[in-house]
């Protein structure tokens, strides 16, 4: 039995977010009807977000703190549905997954901040908790341990479209997910030029009762954007207007 446990485990972490569990996850989701919907994501965001976009094929998403390309992604469904779009994440790990599975897609290892001076990333044994925020890490470390950090020169989030959104690409869906340091994801980018449709966005202040208590609501409502939906601890945007 421990033999079988041993080898098991160690399929497990050869198969997982591999090319092999790309095309299984492929036919599977050609396989879907009513009553058997898969979902990728941590919390169910992908099944919202296909809600939303029903039906739209060739969409294009960023994805900030994509962390793995299949398990626990919010864009994979996305790309099983003809879309495509830019990745990033501090892991490299991570980012080379991408870069095997995920062929149409632009996958970055990169810090994105408003801040401009080097940070130090802190990197978890648990790849889905490395953050770059301290009151994070003090927050969560009785849970999950640390292995080493990283220093790192952060890029804003309108650098990295300068750089990597072709040409008159319109951003269908913005996900921002860094453990701690989403606010400050989301002030670097510049709306006035780069204006996604749909943002999911962490946020662990969100309270019900007082929705204004959150930075990143009081933000998202000043460039013009609408509280659509919650799947904790993630918060749906939409743009109003164009």
């Amino acid at each position: 039995m421990m033999l079988f446990k041993l080898i098991w485990r160690r399929f497990l972490k050869g198969y997982q977010n591999s090319r092999l569990h790309y095309l299984v996850s492929k036919c599977l989701h050609a396989l879907q009807f009513e009553g058997f919907i898969i979902t990728y994501s941590q919390f169910g965001e992908d099944m919202i977000l296909e809600n939303y976009f029903r039906g739209r094929k060739n969409g294009f998403y960023v994805d900030i703190g994509a962390n793995r390309p299949i398990q626990g992604s919010n864009t994979f469904k996305l790309y099983l549905n003809g879309w495509k779009g830019i990745n990033v994440d501090g892991n490299k790990k991570l980012i080379d997954q991408f870069k095997k599975v995920r062929k149409r897609d632009v996958s970055l290892c990169e810090i994105v901040s408003n801040n401009k001076e080097q940070v130090k990333f802190f990197v978890s044994d648990d790849d889905r908790v490395s953050t770059v925020s301290r009151e994070f890490k003090e927050w969560i470390k009785e849970h999950r341990s640390y292995d080493h950090e990283v220093v790192m020169l952060p890029m804003s989030l309108e650098e990295i479209l300068d750089e990597h959104l072709p040409v008159s690409q319109k951003i269908d869906f913005l996900s921002i997910d860094v453990e701690g340091h989403d606010y400050e994801v989301l002030i670097s980018n510049n709306f006035e030029k780069y204006k996604p449709e749909v943002i999911c966005i962490e946020d662990h202040s969100f309270s019900f009762s007082d929705i204004t208590s959150s930075a990143i609501c009081r933000y998202l409502m000043q460039k013009q954007y609408e509280l659509q939906g919650y799947a904790y601890p993630n918060l749906f945007f939409k743009r109003n207007g164009n």
